[in-house]
């Protein structure tokens, strides 16, 4: 059975020419088991049918924000409700005008409403002509999505619309359903899944506003370590006797940055540079999943009523993320909330965070 299997699809395709493509996608994903929902920009119409995507996926198509066809009594299509309806928002093709406008945040179609008000895992398939694909500036925006969480498929090489050869084709539709089904089975980091809790409130008031600012404005000492590397072990019968054996050489070492996680299928262990011999010592019998170097802390200590006011996680990640910052790990205990950044953001997430005490 495919990882896509009773998975809720909002497919969102704008107006360019791999647009005809996208009944094959549909067909595809239905294949797979998922449920499938498409928003089309109105560009998109003039390269596929609505009838042809409702026809394959059994769900209405839309478009616009009002419901087609119903001049004298309109009714709305809510973007919020199927966004949220959503487990993932696939967008191919993502047109040039398309990944401008979700990077800089414009709102001028129903696509784009859908895709500022989703909640869920974002996959974008680019598609567009090669001197197009290669602009410095068509690149910046994909690099800002990707800052911003989403998922990129590569363009792929091929004969293009224009006549020209080179990159710049949208990725093909089964190519496209093999992507998301291997990157759906990737297990979720255990930083990640931390996070998600704490964000978590199905009636989140932001009448606490006040409260929040308060609690933000007596943040304690922000503690940064650089020169860290981020371990990702498979569980096994054996990894926890490792990390204790490895946790005593550490205990004698009060300067060395150590945290450790642990979720259903991989353990994640982030120390300092300095203990890499140690690491590769005490885990040669482990599987390495990953390992990822050049990683800075940022270490926060929080006002104990933290734990009872919604929304203080918010205002930290929503901060970072309008500078563009990319978290790569959280650890967070009641009081103290650690994140893992590259290097590179270190400073400016520093200030950022610096930032909240002063509101």
């Amino acid at each position: 059975m495919s990882v896509l299997s009773g998975k809720k699809v909002l497919l969102g395709i704008t107006g360019g020419i791999a647009a005809y493509k996208t009944p094959l996608l549909v067909r595809a994903l239905v294949k797979k088991g998922a449920e499938v929902k498409v928003v089309m920009t109105p560009s998109a119409l003039d390269f596929v049918t609505p009838l042809t995507l409702a026809t394959l996926s059994q769900n209405p198509v839309v478009s616009s924000f009002t419901a087609e066809g119903n001049s004298d009594h309109p009714q709305w299509n809510n973007h919020v409700e199927l966004a949220l309806w959503a487990d993932l928002f696939l967008i191919a093709p993502a047109t040039s005008n398309t990944l401008s406008s979700m990077a800089q945040a414009r709102c001028n179609n129903l696509l784009l409403a859908c895709y500022l008000s989703a909640q869920c895992p974002i996959y974008i398939a680019p598609a567009m002509d090669l001197d197009m694909y290669a602009h410095p500036a068509n690149k910046a925006n994909m690099e800002k999505l990707a800052r911003f969480g989403n998922f990129i498929f590569p363009a792929q090489e091929g004969f293009l619309a224009s006549g020209l050869e080179g990159k710049g084709r949208m990725m093909e539709p089964d190519d496209i359903v093999v992507s998301l089904e291997e990157n759906l089975q990737k297990p979720a980091r255990s930083g990640a899944i931390v996070m998600a809790l704490k964000r978590i409130s199905d009636n989140l008031e932001f009448l606490s506003t006040h409260k929040i600012v308060k609690v933000l404005q007596g943040i304690g000492d922000i503690t940064v370590r650089s020169n860290l590397i981020d371990y990702s072990f498979k569980i096994s019968e054996t990894l926890l006797s490792a990390q204790a054996n490895f946790l005593a050489e550490v205990n004698e070492s009060p300067q060395v940055f150590y945290t450790s996680s642990r979720g259903v299928t991989e353990s994640n262990i982030i120390v300092s540079s300095n203990m890499a011999q140690q690491i590769d010592t005490y885990f040669k019998e482990e599987t390495l999943n990953e390992k990822t170097e050049g990683l800075s802390s940022i270490s926060i200590k929080l006002p104990t009523e933290n734990v009872t006011i919604p929304g203080i996680y918010y205002f930290i990640f929503q901060r970072l993320s309008w500078e563009g910052i990319n978290i790569f790990e959280v650890i967070s205990t009641s009081n103290e909330f650690t994140i893992l950044v590259d290097e590179d953001h270190v400073n400016l997430a520093f200030k950022a965070i610096k930032d909240l005490k002063d509101l």
